[in-house]
């Protein structure tokens, strides 16, 4: 049986976001692209503060217990529908959200929203020409909008849904392993913009591409690293996933 404090936990990692009060950061010098000091700052324990913001998020939805939100890469979603939809009916508690990066095959961009589409759930996309696409699914019962930011980033998709006193703004992004210097920037200041708008809470989730850093430790090997979990920790981000999900590795990230 889990006691009350299992239960809180529980509920932080269902909903994938958390709040900190302080963001002590080592400094890292940084030359030619890599750092001479590579530890960052270990992240504190949840406190009462974070375990009342997920509650609020669970009192929000009368039938809800909690907001269970799913993400994956799929690197090529048509082929694995099936697979996709069997999976859902074979889960007792379906998520609510669904957040899918790398929704087409690489060079291809022929797919249209009525290939995937789920029963059950409304659906967002960004399948511009290009790009390797994003979709968010979300469960009918839950009135969710599209928020459009003005930023450059190459692939992103944001939606708002409603939640008590306020609203809750979801976010996935995907970072190519490819990225340019001008696109992490971009992506950088994407996150300073979500985390910059009045939604009472914040979901970030997506894949970085960043197999460098190490999530137990926050530290990177990499200026790009570096300056990316400076950014999480300069907005009160913390990742929740920190083991390996699939066999080549780590998939990034909910904060």
């Amino acid at each position: 049986m889990e006691d009350d404090s299992d239960k809180e936990k529980g509920l932080i990692d269902a909903a994938g976001m958390s709040h900190r009060k302080d963001k002590n950061v080592i400094e890292n010098k940084i030359e030619n692209g890599k750092s001479n000091k590579k530890t960052i700052m270990p992240l504190p324990n949840y406190n009462k503060r974070e375990i009342n913001s997920v509650n609020e998020v669970k009192s929000a939805y009368d039938k809800m217990k909690s907001l269970n939100v799913l993400y994956t890469n799929a690197d090529s979603l048509f082929n694995k529908m099936t697979e996709l939809k069997i999976t859902l009916n074979s889960m007792n508690s379906k998520p609510h959200i669904i957040a899918i990066t790398e929704v087409k095959q690489k060079n291809k961009d022929l797919l249209t929203e009525s290939e995937l589409s789920i029963p059950g759930y409304n659906l967002f996309s960004d399948l511009s020409e290009g790009t390797r696409g994003i979709i968010i699914y979300v469960n009918k019962d839950i009135k969710a909008k599209q928020v459009f930011i003005a930023n450059a980033a190459s692939e992103y998709l944001c939606l708002e849904i409603p939640v008590k006193n306020g609203s809750m703004l979801i976010s996935c992004i995907y970072r190519s392993p490819s990225s340019t210097h001008e696109n992490n920037n971009n992506i950088s200041k994407l996150i300073n913009d979500i985390c910059s708008r009045n939604a009472k809470f914040k979901l970030v989730v997506g894949d970085f591409n960043f197999v460098d850093i190490n999530w137990y430790k926050w530290e990177g090997h990499t200026s790009t690293s570096i300056n990316f979990l400076h950014n999480l920790q300069n907005n009160f981000l913390i990742q929740h996933v920190k083991y390996p999900t699939r066999a080549r590795g780590q998939m990034s990230l909910p904060y």
